[in-house]
């Protein structure tokens, strides 16, 4: 969550450089996402950005993809975490996934298939994998992931003969 002090004070910044404001109802819409997004000094870090590297007023998203990357540079990170966790079988990286990440690394076949596939079937559950990942809502993506995670619940169920 970012500090309404630090959120104003970077918000007017923004406006007084690009020349624009904000109407009040778009800034609220603005808090409320960007809240969800970011901390507040990855907010104050993406502002600084913006004013070094972009001629135009940003969207709530670019100041987001300033500092996350875009949906398939989030994705490639998470699917990285993956592979580093079933080459250690450690459960405990899954803590550290987003609600996408958690959710595609299920439907590619959790940890158990990646520890076990080739080089070849790695690059296709790759692309599935960012592929999910990207093709989750928005709404969906901003939810935390949660720390009591129970790996088992990332793991396909096996069916019994």
């Amino acid at each position: 969550m970012i500090e309404s002090g630090m959120f104003l004070e970077c918000l007017s910044l923004l406006s007084n450089h690009y020349s624009r404001q904000l109407q009040p109802e778009v800034i609220r819409i603005w808090k409320d996402y960007l809240d969800s997004q970011l901390s507040t000094e990855q907010f104050h870090q993406a502002v600084k950005q913006i004013l070094l590297e972009s001629r135009f007023f940003p969207t709530a998203k670019e100041l987001v993809e300033m500092v996350k990357g875009d949906a398939e540079t989030q994705a490639m990170h998470e699917w990285e975490l993956c592979i580093k966790a079933a080459a250690r079988n450690d459960r405990e990286v899954m803590a550290q996934l987003s609600t996408p990440g958690q959710s595609a690394l299920h439907l590619v076949g959790g940890l158990y298939k990646l520890g076990l596939a080739t080089e070849e079937d790695l690059r296709w559950l790759k692309k599935e994998f960012v592929a999910v990942w990207k093709s989750t809502p928005a709404q969906v993506r901003n939810l935390s992931a949660s720390a009591n995670i129970d790996a088992k619940q990332i793991e396909p169920l096996a069916i019994a003969n």
